[in-house]
């Protein structure tokens, strides 16, 4: 079941991180479209905002061992730590940074949130996280969408473009050693048998 676990989490944040790209590389464009230009200058908060997001639906996922054991406490306790880290970060970061200095407290307490929520959960249920594979997953997409920023347009076409890159390399990265040798057959199978049906 800790193996189980751990593969189900990698697939969860492989999902999150394809999406958190989808978003950002598009975000910058459909704002300037779709917002007035007063709106602009809230843009960095948003890779803060996507980043604090993910790192809660980590928390969430490892909170399983607080009530898979009944220990619900251990939950309460991070919550607790959460909200005086990202108080004091409030405090201290917004008078300086306004949105932005919000923005970035919001994603180190999420951190905080998770580190501590999966340091209990892990002494109460056991989960065999492949870290080397999240990490690799976090540099490709980051490759990505650093190279995705690159593209020289601006406005519909560049979402467009943008769009169909992230989307690109969403479905390469299953041609990655990030992906598992059975994983990445079974997935061709079932590509294969759904694409015998239809015909």
């Amino acid at each position: 079941s800790d193996r189980l676990f751990g593969h189900v989490f990698f697939y969860l944040v492989l999902i999150m991180l394809g999406a958190s790209t989808g978003l950002l590389a598009l975000v910058n464009d459909f704002i300037h479209l779709s917002a007035a230009q007063s709106y602009w200058p809230a843009l960095p908060v948003v890779s803060w905002l996507v980043g604090s997001y993910i790192l809660q639906v980590w928390g969430d996922y490892f909170r399983f061992g607080c009530f898979y054991t009944a220990n619900n406490r251990y939950i309460t306790y991070s919550s607790i730590a959460t909200v005086v880290v990202i108080t004091g970060l409030y405090l201290y970061l917004i008078p300086q940074q306004g949105a932005l200095g919000a923005g970035k407290a919001m994603f180190i307490a999420s951190f905080v949130r998770f580190a501590t929520i999966y340091f209990w959960g892990q002494k109460l249920f056991r989960i065999s996280v492949p870290w080397t594979r999240i990490v690799g997953s976090i540099a490709y997409f980051s490759a990505a969408l650093y190279i995705i920023t690159l593209i020289p347009l601006e406005g519909v076409a560049a979402m467009l473009v943008k769009g169909l890159a992230a989307g690109i390399a969403c479905i390469a990265v299953f041609a990655t050693p990030l992906i598992d040798r059975e994983h990445r057959r079974a997935l061709y199978g079932q590509l294969a048998s759904i694409t015998g049906r239809s015909k």
